[in-house]
């Protein structure tokens, strides 16, 4: 207005949209100013300007003044004002190198939500937008494309890689859903060559690909810190990994359970790295006292680096509840400027403890079981728990040589217990049976062994067979002999670190009971029913027999089998004892006997009674047999081919229990004399006392 033209009355007003409240009227006479406003405002009489101060959010609103005067009456103006929450950047300017990245961070609470967030620059002639976000996405200008990039919680801003042209101020808007106008405002100046720039040392920093790797810092922050920002810059975009505020961290999608920052030097720490993840690094690091400061470095993903050697090949393995000690192999003569520890269960990286010259910064996890040797660089942990193994790695932070790395599993074995022989068996086994022993035990990666008395039980595949689990070992026994492990069985558990030894487990095996005498064979005597059973049975082996002997023959035809069935001069089985005299007398001849036993011993049989019964029955049919001497005096060399062809395939086999199993087979012969049986029977029983 027109200072030179006099007034009668000025009124300005507030309405926040919904009342209208006057402010302040100035007369002549007086200054009126309502409640709420005294103390606040001021109007200058010249121009009728007001001065409202100092600002509240609730003076967001719109303001209005009303001009009466004598000659033009009542003139009248609108406005609207908007108040800002200043200062939510921290105080500059920012100092940051020539090529490199620096952040912008904000000192703004993450619980805020923003509806806007523009982030400007003033060159020396114009205000220039860098980027602007939204619910909506981003706006990026250009000249800025792949070099910025927002974080959405904070507001912060992180530039790179840096141009000269970069130097200016830099200004931030941010516009909460609450319709609050937050602004900020810092200097950036790019320097050539920075002094202070001394964050990380130099790269490049190696590491082997799926293993871990720490940028560490090469400060000890002495206050708390504001914000700890890392940045990736993959050479076409800038992309931010962390942000650690004191509130809590903010990870980026593809970093979630791969990274951790040391809250006390600002170290990062990722793994399992993969190829991407070469490129350059950057940190800045915001105090109050010192502003931002920032570091790069260059990481190198390898798929096998040659001075990875830090560790021993692994894994290692330790017991629940003791020590262990990570040795390095390293030269302790070699200086160094931090030594990190970190440890992986497969889905998050933890830091375990952090050693520099000042200080030894823990894990709250740890505290009180760890310790580091500052000559070897050795970490010793323990007492060990479950939740210990898993992969751990170190990294060795020098002047001369940069970052290397290494890394190893440790394997926590629970202690071996509880160890103990079962048989599926409650009573005696029966010859000729099967038993099964099963050991078990608790304890981690367990290996068992079996002996007898001391010596090593080793299964054959055939009568003697092994099944390994987890936590057990069975072994097998298919047709129980009377020689059957006769010392006390023992079984054995052990991992790389324990052993442990069963106590004896004595194998009882009880003897079929004797052949009944000549007194009592009435009383022993099978009826009708069971005769004709048993006679069916041996008709259905008969036939088994003939055709495993065909099978036989035919499976040997490649390699000289068929020229031995050609060359016996007497063909099998024999069908008369005529034809079984005749082979007795045949077997005089030792050629012969050794062509006719390598024949039969391929029979076979998983048992004495069945080898034996097969063996028979490829020898002479049924009829033959019927008239076989059951004690085997009159054909003593087809009795003695008989044994030794059941010894060949049965090595474990002894004459007792062969001769048994022939007497029984020719007890069950269709057509025998029943006394002949009953003396036969006696006969052996005689044999046996002269030989105890």
């Amino acid at each position: 207005m027109d200072p030179k033209q006099p007034y009668i009355a000025i009124v300005w007003s507030f309405s926040d949209g919904t009342d209208l409240i006057p402010i302040v009227t100035v007369t002549d006479v007086a200054v009126t100013v309502t409640d709420g406003y005294k103390g606040r405002v001021s109007v200058n009489r010249t121009n009728g300007s007001l001065t409202l101060g100092p600002l509240e959010a609730k003076d967001n609103g719109d303001y209005s003044i009303s001009l009466m005067t004598a000659t033009e009456g009542i003139k009248t103006g609108e406005t609207k004002l908007r108040v800002l929450e200043c200062c939510v950047l921290p105080e500059g300017p920012v100092d940051a190198v020539l090529g490199k990245t620096v952040t912008f961070h904000t000192l703004v609470e993450p619980k805020d939500e923003f509806i806007a967030i523009i982030w400007s620059f003033n060159g020396r002639t114009e205000l220039i937008p860098v980027v602007t976000v939204t619910q909506a996405g981003e706006k990026v200008a250009e000249g800025y494309q792949g070099r910025v990039s927002v974080n959405r919680i904070t507001g912060s801003l992180t530039l790179g890689p840096l141009e000269e042209k970069d130097s200016g101020n830099y200004s931030v808007n941010m516009v909460t859903t609450a319709g609050v106008t937050k602004t900020g405002e810092t200097k950036l100046r790019v320097q050539e060559c920075y002094a202070g720039q001394d964050l990380l040392p130099e790269g490049p920093v190696d590491a082997v690909l799926g293993k871990i790797v720490t940028f560490q810092t090469q400060i000890d922050l002495k206050e708390p810190f504001i914000a700890v920002i890392w940045s990736f810059n993959s050479g076409t975009e800038l992309v931010n990994i962390v942000t650690a505020t004191s509130a809590g961290e903010r990870v980026a999608d593809d970093y979630q359970g791969r990274v951790s920052v040391n809250r006390i030097t600002g170290s990062l720490t990722l793994g399992a790295l993969e190829e991407k993840d070469s490129g350059d690094y950057s940190v800045s690091v915001v105090t109050a006292s010192e502003g931002t400061k920032t570091g790069e470095t260059k990481l190198r993903v390898l798929e096998y680096y040659a001075g990875q050697d830090l560790l021993p090949e692994g894994p290692v393995d330790a017991v629940l509840g003791k020590t262990v000690t990570f040795q390095t192999l390293m030269d302790p003569k070699e200086p160094y400027i931090a030594i990190v520890w970190s440890f992986s269960d497969g889905t998050d990286l933890t830091s375990i403890v952090t050693v520099t010259e000042a200080a030894v910064t823990v894990g709250d996890d740890y505290q009180g079981r760890v310790s580091v040797n500052r000559i070897t660089r050795s970490l010793t942990l323990g007492p060990l728990e479950e939740k210990d193994s898993g992969d751990y790695s170190i990294s060795l932070v020098t002047a001369k040589e940069g970052t290397k790395t290494g890394e190893t599993k440790l394997r926590v074995l629970e202690p071996v217990s509880n160890l103990v022989i079962k048989s599926n068996v409650t009573e005696a086994i029966k010859l000729n049976s099967t038993v099964a022993l099963t050991c078990s035990a608790k304890g981690s990666f367990l290996k068992f062994s079996w002996t007898n008395g001391t010596a090593p039980i080793v299964a054959d595949g055939k009568r003697l067979t092994l099944s390994e689990k987890a936590m057990s070992s069975t072994l097998i026994i298919t047709g129980v002999l009377r020689s059957d492990l006769v010392s006390p069985i023992y079984c054995t558990a052990a991992n790389k670190l324990e052993m442990e030894k069963s106590a004896p487990f004595n194998l009882s095996v009880s003897f079929l009971p004797c052949p009944a005498s000549s007194s009592d064979s009435q009383q022993s005597r099978p009826d009708d029913f069971q005769m004709m059973t048993l006679q069916k049975l041996n008709t259905i082996l008969d036939n088994q027999q003939k055709i495993i002997h065909m099978l036989n023959s035919t499976s040997l035809q490649g390699d000289g089998g068929q020229q031995v069935l050609e060359g016996l001069r007497l063909r099998l089985p024999c069908t008369s004892e005529e034809q079984l005299q005749k082979l007795e007398d045949q077997l005089r001849d030792k050629a012969y006997f050794k062509q006719v036993l390598n024949f039969l011993s391929l029979v076979g049989g998983q048992t004495v009674s069945d080898n034996v019964r097969r063996t028979m029955m490829a020898v002479a049919t049924n009829q033959a047999w019927s008239a076989f001497s059951l004690d085997g005096q009159r054909k003593k060399r087809v009795s003695t081919l008989i044994k030794r062809a059941v010894k060949a395939s049965l090595p474990g086999a002894v004459d007792e229990d062969v001769e048994m199993q022939i007497m029984e087979v020719l007890k069950n012969v269709p057509g025998r004399d029943r006394r002949e049986v009953s003396a036969g029977a006696a006969a052996q029983r005689r044999k046996q006392s002269r030989k105890l």
